[in-house]
């Protein structure tokens, strides 16, 4: 992992390893910020379990924000039936199971810098205490889809700011609730990716959020399903070596075999309509060179000559030095929204056509 040891008392010694509880994972130094994609309530208790077990074993504060499909209720009771001494624990103060209405949204709206400086309160308080520092999780699913571009600005700052504290972070995001836009912020804004596999639970790690192809490649059936419901694919361009990998729903998209051919930066323009590609090519400039959102619509020309519009969404990775290293993106089949908006445009047409015929 490539995390230094954080925190001041950390300064000069060894790394403090934190177990984790989670088979998937090694032991974490403090400052991990962890994502789980989850598609049910087993499957978070799957994780959270042994995650918490292990972290009051340890002397840690533990934080447990719930949302749905768990309650608070639900999750003290589950944490119970496997630690039996639970209500010593609560009765020293060393764990909190809250509903997300008690600590997200408790001003009545979701306020980002309160919530941050609620966590680092907390374990300034855990640690005056005694523990060795802040085990949390927080679910995602209170999150509106209004909400979400402020979220995903907040989950950034988490991950700027956890490395300097002593606290293991887990956020929870519901596979079914989760668009291309969340499931590219939850890679990008964590160190460490959990994720479901057939018959065991699969992590990806060190720079997770610049190698979602693996999750990709890995064939994940819950992903690969997502994507096919969603008409929704995943790419991701190597801008270093300029090697461009697509999920298998980009090739179903453009009407690709892809066993016939291999995907290039080339390849991606030439699936452009010519009449779009000028505009596409700038708005890919504008990325890359400055930093810009890649967030457009555009058509694209598929291999057996029908037009499909598309979306096409963005997020630029950088590495240390702030060097622009991968776009990561997502293009989503649309012909169905911009179909209904072409109608109802001609249909609004017609009715100012015969508004006109009759005031003449």
């Amino acid at each position: 992992m490539a995390r230094a040891p954080v925190g001041a008392s950390d300064v000069g010694t060894k790394v403090d390893l934190r177990k984790t509880g989670i088979a998937a994972l090694d032991d974490a130094p403090w400052g991990t910020h962890i994502s789980l994609f989850y598609e049910t309530t087993e499957d978070l208790l799957d994780i959270l379990i042994p995650y918490f077990r292990t972290g009051l074993e340890n002397n840690e504060f533990c934080m447990w924000v719930t949302s749905e499909p768990l309650s608070a209720e639900h999750a003290k009771e589950s944490l119970k039936s496997v630690v039996e001494n639970l209500e010593d624990y609560v009765e020293k103060r060393q764990i909190e199971i809250l509903d997300c209405s008690q600590w997200y949204t408790k001003s009545g709206t979701f306020q980002s810098d309160e919530v941050l400086k609620g966590w680092i309160d907390k374990e300034n308080q855990a640690l005056k205490r005694g523990f060795s520092g802040l085990r949390l999780t927080g679910n995602t699913s209170w999150v509106q889809k209004g909400d979400w571009a402020k979220f995903t600005d907040y989950e950034a700052t988490v991950d700027k700011t956890i490395s300097d504290h002593r606290m293991l972070a887990l956020c929870a995001y519901s596979l079914e609730r989760c668009g291309a836009r969340e499931i590219i912020a939850a890679i990008r804004y964590h160190e460490l990716v959990l994720l479901r596999g057939e018959d065991r639970w699969q992590s990806l790690g060190g720079g997770a959020r610049i190698r979602a192809r693996e999750m990709l490649r890995e064939g994940n059936a819950r992903l690969l399903k997502a994507q096919r419901v969603a008409r929704m694919g995943f790419s991701d361009w190597d801008l270093v070596t300029n090697e461009v990998f697509w999920s298998g729903e980009v090739f179903n998209l453009y009407g690709i075999d892809p066993q016939k051919v291999s995907p290039t930066l080339d390849l991606t323009m030439r699936m452009v309509h010519p009449d779009d590609r000028e505009y596409v090519q700038r708005s890919l400039d504008a990325v890359v060179e400055g930093g810009a959102p890649y967030d457009i619509d555009h058509r694209i020309l598929r291999s057996d000559g029908e037009v499909l519009w598309v979306h096409a969404q963005g997020e630029l990775a950088r590495d240390s030095e702030g060097k622009p290293t991968t776009l990561l993106g997502t293009v989503v089949d649309i012909y169905a929204r911009k179909n209904a908006e072409d109608q109802l445009q001609r249909y609004r047409a017609s009715l100012e056509g015969m508004v006109r015929d009759r005031m003449i």
